[in-house]
């Protein structure tokens, strides 16, 4: 990426920008003292500012401080644990509406030193918990659990989900719990599109946790569980620069590649950056672990706990007053040493002689011209250095011309004491204009110093030949030669490299290439000491190769000692996951290759013990990682076997499960040969599946077994359909999806073929379909039973149509006609083997028709043959009365 398009991303609001800080959105400094104080003041409780969307969570302490700061108001909009991270106003939040004047239970007013409310009696309680996100559901198990009863309580709910109250702000408009936004609507937030209803909230409970992605569209949305940010990841929902934050990034935001949990999904190791693939338990790079270990409510903290937060603000008050008190000591100290070298009378000030003794100790020490300039220069150079990273730039100064004489050098100082901020350069200038003539006096002493009869012309010191190329010649009595900067650069560079590697113990199989490197390193000193510089360079290959042999020996050997520590802790995670005994073959197979590697290690064979501790790195992983994901698959078997038989026996699976039953067995013993084989993913992907084709094979369970009831619901809405034809309404498309759905409750979508294709049929051409058509294909291809079944479904919408019409005396013609119908059901339902209770059941109905007066017999018998109906339609209460079909029933 090029330098441009670098941005740098706020810790605290995560914002993007190209400059360094602070943060032009929230205005936070970037640097590590800011981000203790923020650390400490941080928590799980978030307040909703339309200025500062993106900026962390509070603790409750800060929320205190608001209050007695009257910045927070008893309609300030915030959540937190006590609200299960629902927003609220801060009136109904438990803990804290009684800071800001109300019991957060019956909503009255109180005072400020209330600690029970005076008319409901409930008591204020501060929140305890510092470092929890305050979930309802905390475990795996209990999200387990909810999950599932949201599933059933939806499924019951249909399309009436349970009644509610929203919560509502002082002006009285909606609160969405999901992101504050208040409105009119009382169903459906207009900002988020979240439902209201008791069902959607629950639902978002589940998914809650300490995860969040930086939403421009919906910024206030609680976070969600570290298992909902996997699910994003793995379906492309989270891209490697997504800006995000959680618990292993301690709520300061950051992207997704460099989180650790969730950018090995993405590919990248967090720790260095190297690719990876998903499936790895740890970088093969640098051995960081990608498992996280995270409390399912833990919010993150770098401090667990109020008291250990500020434990910690007191030590950073500590460390800031001891910073600021060492400054003023350091600004008193310069001060005092500025006036003491700040000396009027030159005469006590002899500074040419104090750099003559340093640099006659130089010479002493080493006759190089680099090593005299190298400790003349640096000091000077640093010093300057310092200062101008200390202090800001000064304004010029006055030139004052340096004739060499102790007046202008006092002037100088008396320039430097009056602007102190320039001290450092002109102390810095001083030093140069002194050291360079003395730089070059002894480096001209150090050139002639070979000469045993140097002449003299004008004064200057000579010697027999003049200097050719800028480096001056011998005087024919020596054959000494002068190295050059670019040679002294060669031997300083060789010199580093033989200082780190000479230490390393001669033995084994490294003893003849540190032999051989000793050998070279005292050739190359030889050569230089006796001035032979042309020739160390001609020779200076071949100790390169010797000293680069012996470091190249001693990377591998550090390379080696890495992959061994990369390795133990590999097996004490594996070891920690009862790898050891669950993957006992994979455990051996990586012990094996510790032990060649550690034979290896002892001969000093490096690159190959790395290469064998890097594979046993790897072997423990994989055994951790099969372990893992074993135990997973173990549990979704579990989950399946559990499930199977919750609604009914395996021996009634087996008689009735048919084809459905087939296809949930198939996937159960791919995923038990999955499993065998330790393709472990395969196995959790059957058996997650065989979990999922449980509910419709139940399904088609209910639909064998209950087959006379659903042929009964068949035949009562086929005549109702009918009758309704007779009486002129039109066969509308509401009532062909109901008849179709019926169709497929007897497992016989084909019947539709046989209804009308005019909507408008006469009623005649329906009847014939109702009474003769569907029964005879219903027999056809079930039993007769059953279509007999859908006769008496027929038979009792006729009674209860001869029932309905409200009249005191019923014509003799229809009393004959509702009891030859009476008659015809029992027989029906001897012939289809109904049980006893269904004839209790009519006979009752009979004995209400028989009562006096006639009008009181038609109202009861009105009513009960509508309790027979009711029941006949519910399928539960059907199966009392109705016979149970089988499998060979239904595919006959």
């Amino acid at each position: 990426m090029s330098e441009k398009r670098k941005l740098v991303l706020c810790p605290f609001c995560g914002h993007a920008q190209r400059k360094q800080g602070p943060c032009e959105q929230c205005g936070g400094h970037f640097d590590a003292h800011s981000r203790q104080v923020i650390q400490t003041k941080m928590g799980p409780w978030f307040l909703r500012d339309e200025q500062l969307k993106f900026i962390p969570g509070v603790s409750y302490a800060t929320l205190r401080d608001l209050v007695r700061a009257k910045q927070m108001t008893p309609a300030t909009i915030l959540r937190g644990p006590a609200t299960h991270q629902f927003w609220c106003a801060a009136k109904n939040a438990p803990g804290l509406a009684h800071l800001v004047g109300y019991c957060h239970s019956c909503h009255a007013e109180i005072g400020d030193s209330e600690t029970r409310c005076p008319e409901c009696a409930v008591e204020f309680k501060s929140p305890k918990e510092f470092d929890e996100v305050g979930l309802i559901y905390k475990s795996p198990e209990q999200v387990k659990k909810a999950q599932e009863k949201l599933e059933r309580d939806i499924e019951a709910a249909g399309d009436t989900p349970p009644p509610y109250e929203p919560d509502r702000n002082a002006d009285g408009k909606v609160l969405c719990p999901y992101c504050g936004h208040c409105q009119d609507d009382t169903e459906k937030c207009g900002s988020c599109g979240g439902l209201f209803e008791p069902l959607s909230r629950r639902a978002t409970q589940i998914a809650m946790g300490p995860w969040f992605i930086r939403d421009k569209k919906n910024p206030f949305k609680p976070g969600c569980s570290y298992d909902v940010m996997v699910d994003l990841a793995r379906k492309g929902r989270i891209k490697p620069n997504t800006v995000m934050r959680g618990p292993s990034t301690k709520q300061f935001w950051s992207v997704a590649r460099n989180v650790q949990g969730i950018s090995h999904l993405l590919g990248y190791c967090h720790s260095c950056g190297e690719h990876v693939k998903p499936f790895d338990a740890a970088c093969n790079t640098c051995g960081a672990a990608f498992d996280l270990k995270w409390d399912r409510n833990r919010f993150g903290l770098p401090f667990a706990t109020a008291s250990a937060a500020a434990d910690a603000r007191r030590e950073l008050e500590q460390q800031v007053a001891a910073a600021e008190h060492q400054q003023a000591q350091q600004e008193e100290a310069y001060e005092e040493y500025e006036e003491a070298i700040a000396v009027d009378d030159v005469e006590n000030y002899d500074s040419e002689h104090q750099w003559e003794d340093m640099a006659e100790a130089v010479v002493d020490e080493d006759h190089s011209l680099a090593a005299i300039a190298a400790h003349t220069h640096e000091p000077a150079h640093a010093f300057a250095h310092d200062q101008v990273e200390d202090h800001a730039p000064a304004p010029e100064l006055p030139i004052v011309a340096d004739d060499g004489s102790g007046e202008n050098r006092a002037l100088n100082r008396r320039v430097a004491r009056l602007q102190r901020q320039n001290q450092a350069a002109i102390k810095t200038l001083i030093a140069v204009g002194i050291i360079t003539p003395i730089v070059f006096v002894a480096g001209f002493i150090l050139l002639s110093g070979d000469n045993d009869n140097p002449a003299t012309k004008d004064g200057v010191t000579t010697t027999d030949s003049a200097p050719k190329d800028g480096q001056p010649k011998d005087n024919g009595k020596s054959k000494k030669e002068f190295f050059n900067d670019d040679q002294l650069a060669k031997k300083t560079a060789l010199e580093k490299v033989w200082t780190r590697v000479k230490t390393i113990r001669p033995t084994g199989g490294v003893k003849p290439v540190y032999e051989h490197a000793t050998a070279m390193m005292k050739q190359s000193d030889q050569l230089w000491s006796a001035h032979q510089f042309t020739e160390w360079e001609q020779k200076l290959p071949e100790f390169e190769k010797a000293v680069n042999a012996l470091e190249a020996w001693l990377l591998d050997r550090d390379e080696a000692l890495r992959a061994k520590e990369a390795a133990a802790i590999a097996m004490r995670r594996a070891k920690d996951g009862e790898a050891d005994v669950k993957m006992k073959h994979h455990w051996d197979a990586a012990k094996a290759l510790v032990s060649e590697a550690v034979g290896l290690l002892d001969s000093q064979t490096y690159e190959a013990s790395a290469d064998k501790y890097w594979a046993a790195q790897k072997k423990y992983f994989e055994a951790l990682d099969k372990t893992k994901k074993s135990d997973f698959a173990l549990t979704q078997k579990e989950r399946y076997v559990k499930r199977l038989t919750e609604n009914f026996e395996q021996a009634q699976i087996d008689n009735v499960g048919g084809d459905p039953w087939k296809r949930v067995a198939a996937h159960y013993d791919n995923a038990e040969k999955a499993f065998a084989s330790e393709s472990f993913d395969v196995a959790i992907a059957e058996y997650q599946d065989a979990y999922s084709a449980i509910p419709p094979m139940e399904k088609f369970m209910r639909r064998i077994i209950g087959v006379h009831h659903f042929a009964f619901v068949l035949g009562h809405y086929s005549a109702d359909v009918w009758l309704r034809q007779a009486a002129g309404k039109e066969l509308n498309e509401e009532k062909l999806t109901n008849l179709r759905n019926r169709f497929e409750d007897v497992l016989m979508p084909q019947l539709e073929k046989l209804l009308p294709s005019n909507p408008k049929a006469p009623a005649a051409e329906l009847g014939a379909i109702v009474m003769e058509k569907i029964p005879l294909a219903i027999e056809a291809q079930r039993t007769e039973p059953v279509a007999i079944s859908y006769l008496m479904g027929v038979r009792a919408r006729v009674i209860e149509r001869l029932l309905q019409v409200d009249r005191e005396v019923m014509p003799k013609d229809e009393r004959d006609a509702l009891n030859q119908s009476v008659d015809i059901m029992r027989q029906y339902a001897q012939l289809a083997s109904y049980h006893e209770p269904f004839f209790k059941e009519l006979d009752a109905f009979v004995a209400e028709s028989k009562i006096v007066p006639e009008f009181e017999a038609i109202q009861a018998g009105r009513l009960k043959w509508a309790g027979i109906i009711r029941a006949m339609n519910d399928h539960d209460s059907a199966m009392e009365w109705v016979p149970a079909g089988t499998l060979q029933t239904a595919q006959r």
